[in-house]
């Protein structure tokens, strides 16, 4: 069993947040110490990219799985401000968030 699989919503989107800041801090230190022309595709670029992308579309999916719920846990609006980390529960109707079916709570 991998051991995301065993994470919960919230664990998970900490370590790719974390992950994804380390690849972005990688990227800069290696830019930073390149003698050679700045190019836009290097690997290291485009992997703290690619992750990044990953990222934001994975805590943009976290949404309850309460069939009359559906609220979006992480983009709860459409102001920019309105970004807020998952907790183990809907912030919205108290729905666990980790239970696989689609039963109301």
């Amino acid at each position: 069993m991998s051991a995301l699989k065993i994470a919960s919503k919230r664990n998970k989107s900490i370590i790719l947040i974390f992950v994804s800041l380390i690849f972005g801090i990688t990227h800069r230190i290696i830019e930073a110490n390149n003698d050679r022309p700045q190019s836009f595709i290097l690997w290291h670029f485009v992997t703290a990219l690619s992750f990044g992308v990953f990222t934001i579309s994975y805590l943009a999916s976290i949404k309850c799985p309460s069939v009359l719920c559906k609220a979006r846990q992480v983009f709860r609006g459409v102001n920019v401000f309105e970004f807020r980390l998952p907790s183990n529960n809907c912030y919205k109707c108290g729905c666990d968030l980790d239970k696989d079916s689609d039963r109301s709570p």
